[in-house]
């Protein structure tokens, strides 16, 4: 019987120290406010569980006296000719006594599952900490497939649409540019330093002023492209659409219509701005935002709004929010036409494109500023492009086929949208992949262009730096990308590369300094995810673990995916730091109780001075 146990016991390979105390720590074992901890994570307790009641029941069945003697006398009486099978021989006897004895049958069953489930339980309370540990590492992999939605899932939905929103602008604002055909700073109608496509700040969060750079094309759709995406008006859309699932846009126009409204507005027309719920609610968000980046979870957005909820709606928040009716959203986009002419053309379109009554499309063969052309054509009025219903001022249903018709002739002779949509980006708009719901190529514009400045041989410049880094002359790869940032201080790719350069070459902080000047300043959420690892990938050579796992969760979070494997082994670290340093203060305690003991002395290094 001893060897059958001993030949399982490899096998289950149970710790020893509980096999050595044998039912002793059960029997005084005294549950406490521990077991919460164990409820948070079921699936690997049950695992445990199941592991442990599997040793119990090996240890209890095959070592119980009754059992003992039940499977020698039916050994005896040759109840099974399978000598070799014990399980099968144990079983068998089990059968045979319950016929002679159902009670105690009974009393047996009960007792081995009762000691194995205590038993299990009382391990499983004491290795909390380690089944949490494992509940951790089994959570990540699960969410590899699981992840929660947030608001880079929600960006991707609106993404497609992104080129007939700049396309508007083109139409809307027209281009300035220089004899070397560079988009130049110009002074829109509010008197406010633009530049682009009707872009007024940087990406460092600066304003535009006469004496910034001219840029290129690229540059210009890039800009707009960040300030769509990035900045505010999806991600005004994408918190309201949290706040209420019924909000998600049905169709491109309706989704062109209200991004259209938000970039130009922000948010005054959907709810008062100047209601204090509004202003904290978005505070927070944005401070979230800068955490989280593309990966700001649906729960931080709906548990905000629920601490602050809307409390007053503007017209179109109650248009959009209550009824969802595209005739009434355009009605309440018409009332917003206080801001003189430049509003009357620019929320007729937004109304057309909430109806459907524009195509998205039409503005590709819109000439650049034609908008305002088109509005001068049909008389320069209100009541040239709008009528009264009641209170209410409508768009007239007529004006929109007289747009149509003015695009095939239009009193105008200049350049149109489409020549100043990047080839790429207009040639999927003709293809109709420039819809909601349509998955996108993927494009590497914005990590090209953040490369291609206007500094003059900056791509020969970088191509010698990744050269020299390819070969491992790192310091002379850091000289090249150092002068280049001197004079593009706001190109993240630059510094995630040198945070990347120093961390090879062991200069911990200055990489962890451009890792943070991308998140702090430049604030280019694409490229958080680099930085983060870099950061952490520093922190963790410094032997600031938590500092490293903090960064690499984060890294995580924003899309690196090579952050996971980092995040398992800075954690399997942190515990060896805890393993030591438990081990440490155990020692220190034997000495003490030595010293008690003997009375001799003993030289113990203080606390500070123990390096895990």
């Amino acid at each position: 019987m001893t060897d059958i146990y001993k030949k399982y016991k490899k096998v289950i390979n149970v710790p020893q120290e509980f096999m050595g105390d044998g039912f002793k720590s059960i029997k005084n074992w005294k549950p406490d406010n521990n077991w919460k901890q164990l409820i948070r994570v079921p699936g690997a307790t049950i695992a445990f569980n199941l592991y442990l009641a599997l040793w119990l029941f090996t240890k209890i069945g095959l070592e119980n006296p009754i059992i003992e003697k039940m499977t020698d006398n039916n050994e005896k009486k040759k109840v099974n000719n399978d000598s070799g099978n014990f399980f099968k021989r144990a079983i068998n006897a089990i059968i045979k006594q319950k016929k002679k004895s159902p009670n105690a049958s009974a009393f047996i069953a009960y007792y081995m599952m009762l000691l194995s489930l205590v038993g299990a339980g009382k391990i499983t309370y004491d290795n909390s900490d380690k089944i949490k540990e494992f509940a951790k590492e089994w959570s990540m992999k699960f969410n590899e497939t699981e992840r929660e939605k947030n608001f880079g899932a929600y960006k991707n939905i609106l993404e497609p649409i992104t080129p007939w929103l700049i396309a508007q602008l083109i139409a809307a604002e027209g281009v300035h540019m220089n004899a070397q055909g560079l988009h130049t700073p110009y002074l829109d109608s509010n008197n406010i330093w633009t530049i682009g496509f009707g872009n007024t700040k940087l990406k460092d969060g600066s304003s535009v002023t006469a004496t910034t750079k001219p840029i290129t094309t690229e540059e210009a759709y890039e800009l707009a492209r960040w300030h769509l995406e990035e900045l505010e008006t999806f991600f005004y859309l994408y918190c309201y659409s949290v706040a209420d699932p019924s909000l998600t846009v049905r169709n491109t126009g309706e989704a062109f219509g209200l991004a259209s409204v938000m970039y130009n507005s922000g948010t005054k027309f959907i709810e008062d701005k100047n209601d204090r719920n509004h202003k904290e609610r978005f505070a927070e968000l944005r401070k979230e935002y800068m955490n989280y980046g593309n990966a700001l979870p649906d729960s931080i957005v709906l548990e905000l709004f629920k601490k602050y909820p809307i409390r007053k709606k503007e017209s179109l928040g109650k248009a959009w929010m209550d009824s969802h009716d595209s005739e009434d959203m355009a009605k309440a986009i018409g009332l917003y036409m206080l801001d003189g002419r430049g509003m009357h053309w620019r929320r007729w379109l937004e109304a057309g494109l909430v109806t459907g009554d524009v195509n998205p499309k039409d503005l590709l063969e819109c000439p650049i500023k034609g908008m305002y052309d088109f509005y001068l054509y049909m008389g320069g009025k209100k009541e040239s492009l709008w009528e009264k219903n009641g209170s209410l001022w409508q768009p007239k249903k007529s004006t929109y086929q007289a747009f149509k018709q003015w695009l095939a002739n239009p009193t105008v002779t200049r350049q149109k949208v489409k020549d100043f949509l990047p080839a790429d980006i207009l040639q999927e708009c003709i293809e109709g992949r420039c819809e909601i719901g349509v998955v996108q190529k993927k494009r590497e514009r914005a990590d090209q262009i953040e490369k291609k400045t206007y500094t003059i041989g900056y791509e020969d410049a970088y191509n010698t730096a990744i050269y020299n880094y390819k070969q491992k002359n790192y310091n002379a790869a850091i000289q090249i990308l150092e002068n280049l940032s001197e004079t593009n201080p706001n190109n993240a790719l630059l510094h995630n590369d040198l945070a990347l350069m120093y961390n090879k070459t062991g200069q911990y902080q200055e990489a962890i300094k451009h890792a943070q000047f991308i998140v702090r300043q430049i604030g280019d959420k694409s490229q958080y995810g680099a930085a983060q690892y870099n950061a952490g990938y520093a922190y963790e050579q410094l032997g600031d673990l938590q500092k490293a796992l903090q960064n690499y969760k984060l890294a995580l979070s924003n899309g690196n995916d090579a952050a996971r494997e980092a995040i398992k082994r800075v954690r399997k670290n942190i515990q060896k730091q805890k393993s030591k340093a438990t081990a440490f203060n155990d020692g220190v305690l034997k000495i003490h109780e030595k010293q008690n003991q003997s009375g001799n002395t003993y030289f113990v290094l203080p606390d500070n001075d123990y390096t895990a």
